[in-house]
């Protein structure tokens, strides 16, 4: 790896700048691995400000050598009585050359992910499929889309999501589902067969591809969108999905995962 300096004495060099959110003054700093950390919570947001202080890093030019399970601190004791993660770094590099830089970001990010896989199977904490796909995001090594994971959206921002995947570029959109082998349910629901029946007889017929999934997204947005009419011109919908909330939550039964695996293969897309 080329350097500029060599290597740096981060506690010299102000690395504690890097930091967003340490408490002040820390009370009881121990060690992540000597911590019984099955009385932690898994906590998004210690993780994703852990993955800012990284990505501050790197925003200041500085490289960790690399980051383990040894480095992870827990500091608690505010008068909060939350906790925040801190990262002790030891050595790190200024890099000069770009492909030295990503190539030493992508480690690092899979360095992130790991050390809070091994968290997780020291404390013997079983996560939810959403968790889990939550930390495997971390690789990405995007901040942004890891404070945008769909794993507390409400149901209103469910809804406005598949309104902006139709309202973006269509090829962006299908090209990202054609590589996450995303398709329609492998079951198809009454509720659905009656609409593609109810848009095959209208006057102008709507037919949809059952084999793009892409189709599919756009048949539940168009559903979202024109509910009331849906509704009024499929009386089983209305039978069976009080109201947009309930189509939503039949959308996740049909497809499990389906806000992560859509969310993975292409982020929040901008119309």
């Amino acid at each position: 790896m080329m350097a500029a300096k060599g290597k740096y004495d981060l506690e010299l060099e102000g690395y504690k700048d890097a930091f967003r959110r340490i408490p002040h003054p820390p009370v009881g700093v121990c060690k992540v691995k000597d911590l019984k950390v099955r009385h932690i919570d898994y906590d998004g947001n210690a993780l994703s400000d852990t993955c800012q202080a990284l990505e501050h890093m790197f925003e200041m030019n500085l490289y960790p050598k690399e980051i383990t399970l040894d480095d992870i601190f827990v500091c608690n004791g505010n008068e909060r009585g939350s906790f925040a993660i801190q990262i002790l770094v030891l050595e790190a590099d200024r890099l000069v050359r770009k492909w030295d830089r990503e190539q030493r970001k992508k480690k690092l990010w899979i360095d992130v992910k790991t050390v809070f896989q091994e968290i997780c199977n020291e404390a013997q904490v079983c996560l939810s499929s959403l968790a889990s796909g939550f930390i495997d995001c971390i690789e990405n090594g995007d901040v942004n889309m890891l404070e945008g994971y769909p794993d507390t959206w409400s149901w209103n921002k469910k809804a406005c999501y598949l309104l902006y995947i139709i309202a973006s570029d269509s090829s962006t959109v299908h090209q990202a589902l054609q590589k996450a082998k995303f398709q329609w349910p492998t079951q198809i629901n009454l509720i659905l067969k009656k609409v593609l029946e109810y848009n095959k007889k209208k006057p102008k017929p709507i037919k949809y591809n059952m084999n793009d999934g892409y189709d599919y997204i756009k048949l539940c947005r168009h559903i979202v969108k024109h509910w009331a009419s849906y509704c009024n011109s499929v009386p089983y919908l209305q039978r069976s999905c009080a109201n947009v909330q309930d189509f939503l939550r039949k959308m996740e039964e049909w497809t499990p995962g389906i806000w992560c695996t859509l969310y993975k293969a292409m982020g929040w897309p901008r119309p």
